[in-house]
């Protein structure tokens, strides 16, 4: 898919930083990554008005009403992507049963329906992806200031000690909401921060 695509070049960036560590070109990768997502939702709007009068009003303001959520999926927390996630995944579920009752160009219309609500939820879904590995390179952060803990104050412990308590709380709220292998990615940073919660204790 589009989206895919372009995740995975920025990706490559991300970790194969130039030898001078020139940000200049991951940012105009980054901005061409913003374009080419602010094009898809206009893409995805052009169709939505294609099929007006073709579809069922009902679901038709569903799907409009779920793209403009998804304009913002960068101002939304990861509790609210994972609902907007399980919003797009039931309504795929649910065109999808239409198209199973339906023949014909309503067939058809329908199936164009759910091509977009997939390109929607696989929007959602790439956001979700790049803030668990945000949480990854926090968790792996503070397990390097752990393995020095001999060398840092008792201020410094006491920060750690809270960051790792919301660190736990926010992976927990994230669990609950999650499913499939995000879900499991998810139990495994909580794990990791619970060892390195008795590691600190044991430490002292």
């Amino acid at each position: 898919m589009k989206l895919q695509v372009l995740a995975a070049v920025l990706l490559v960036f991300l970790l194969c930083p130039n030898a001078n560590g020139d940000l200049g070109g991951l940012l105009s990768v980054v901005d061409k990554l913003k374009e080419e997502v602010n094009t898809l939702t206009g893409d995805l709007e052009g169709e939505l008005k294609k099929l007006e009068g073709l579809v069922d009003d009902k679901l038709l303001a569903t799907v409009k009403q779920l793209s403009e959520d998804v304009k913002n999926v960068e101002n939304l927390t990861d509790e609210e992507l994972q609902k907007l996630k399980e919003k797009l995944s039931t309504l795929v579920k649910e065109v999808q049963t239409k198209i199973e009752n339906t023949e014909g160009q309503a067939k058809e219309d329908l199936e164009k329906v759910k091509e977009i609500v997939l390109s929607l939820e696989e929007k959602v879904q790439n956001k979700l992806n790049e803030d668990l590995q945000k949480l990854t390179e926090e968790v792996n952060g503070l397990k390097e200031k752990i393995s020095n803990v001999e060398n840092l104050t008792e201020e410094e412990l006491q920060k750690l000690k809270e960051k790792l308590s919301e660190l736990k709380e926010k992976l927990q709220t994230l669990v609950e909401s999650a499913e499939g292998d995000a879900k499991k990615e998810l139990e495994k940073l909580k794990e990791v921060v619970q060892g390195l919660q008795e590691k600190l204790l044991n430490s002292q």
